[in-house]
């Protein structure tokens, strides 16, 4: 009986019949990469709530109505919702919708200061976070941080948070624009153009191109800051990371010092009210009142409800022009025993030639100062 023996099968046929299983690579997820501080939402929030802290504390300040708002107020106040549509007193100028719901606030919540500037404070709060929520849609993250904390730190629109008003820039909004030409041209288009448009208007007398009527490009033209200011620290970072950081802390440390300046002193406070009720406490009958033209808005608005004698007022004319008719104006008061000089929101060096020419008919005796305002007693019946 032959025998058999199992022949080993070559290594290709093992291989064919009994493949070797392949070994099972069990990946691993890498930690995620941890996000740099200033990349996240809550730093966002954070730089919107010290925006909305710093405009808090201007409406909170006890500061009187300044000149325009005076002069707006008047309208506000004495007209009703319909007389708002025509043509304001005071070459005052605003949008309908504006002023119809800054009446219908007064009309609730009273004619104090908190109230008339109530809208346009909840307005500049709505800007601030419009401008939180549509930076980082716009600009690299970085980039959407700094230009929120340039616009919650600037300390005009800090400052006029809280008044119906509404910056300027510099070199780096051309490195903005450029970087944003490259990146998205049709927001580069979109930040230029309203300048464009009002430069246009300007060169046919249509709109002054100028101070405040301005401050609408702001936050269009933060946007081009924040973004030339990020490329060129972005550059200058691998190689000069100290001076990457310098450019961005100088740029938002001296606003931030200066907003804060700008809370503390306000920088338009004519503080007529307790100059107008030092006066009141210590007229007299017969004492005549004399108020600078400046002042008049206001004199008129904080007197509405408790007004001087009409027979002792007299509201000064402006007569920059011709200085003279300062002293005419005075000189028809001359042999009234007691006089009151009464400014604010002054022009230069008025208020000094003015109560020179006071010094000449009368002598001077009570004087009554705050920021912004003053009241001089004369008494013009014994000469100087």
């Amino acid at each position: 009986m032959r025998s058999t023996e199992a022949v080993p099968a070559p290594p290709s046929v093992l291989n064919r019949l009994d493949p070797v299983r392949a070994p099972v690579v069990v990946s691993v997820p890498a930690a995620p990469a941890r996000r740099a501080w200033w990349t996240t939402p809550a730093a966002l929030a954070a730089v919107v709530l010290v925006g909305v802290g710093l405009r808090a504390a201007t409406l909170a300040g006890d500061r009187n109505l300044w000149i325009d708002e005076a002069m707006l107020a008047l309208n506000l106040v004495d007209r009703d919702a319909a007389g708002l549509l025509k043509p304001l007193d005071w070459n005052q100028g605003a949008p309908v919708g504006f002023l119809l719901v800054v009446k219908g606030a007064i009309s609730q919540l009273g004619t104090d200061e908190w109230a008339l500037r109530l809208v346009p404070f909840l307005g500049s709060l709505l800007g601030l976070a419009g401008f939180a929520w549509v930076a980082p849609r716009l600009l690299p993250r970085p980039a959407a941080l700094l230009g929120t904390a340039l616009l919650a730190l600037s300390p005009v629109m800090v400052s006029y948070a809280a008044e119906c008003k509404q910056y300027a820039t510099d070199a780096a909004l051309t490195v903005g624009l450029w970087n944003l030409a490259k990146d998205r041209w049709p927001v580069a288009v979109a930040v230029a153009l309203p300048g464009l448009l009002a430069l246009l208007a300007s060169g046919v007398h249509a709109y002054p191109f100028a101070g405040r009527l301005l401050l609408f490009l702001v936050p269009l033209l933060i946007l081009g800051v924040a973004r030339g200011a990020y490329a060129v620290a972005a550059a200058l970072r691998p190689t000069q990371a100290f001076a990457a950081a310098a450019l961005i802390g100088v740029l938002v440390a001296a606003p931030a010092l200066e907003a804060w300046q700008t809370v503390k002193r306000p920088l338009r406070e004519e503080q007529i009210e307790p100059v107008l009720a030092a006066v009141r406490a210590d007229l007299r009958p017969g004492d005549r009142v004399y108020v600078y033209y400046g002042a008049v808005p206001a004199f008129l608005h904080y007197t509405r409800d408790n007004p001087f004698p009409a027979d002792g007022l007299t509201l000064g004319t402006e007569a920059r022009a011709n200085r003279l008719e300062y002293r005419n104006q005075l000189a028809e008061l001359k042999g009234n025993g007691r006089v009151w000089l009464v400014f604010s929101h002054r022009h230069m060096n008025e208020e000094k030639i003015i109560t020179a020419y006071a010094e000449g008919l009368g002598r001077g005796g009570l004087v009554v100062e705050e920021h912004g305002a003053a009241a001089y007693r004369y008494d013009f019946a014994t000469g100087p």
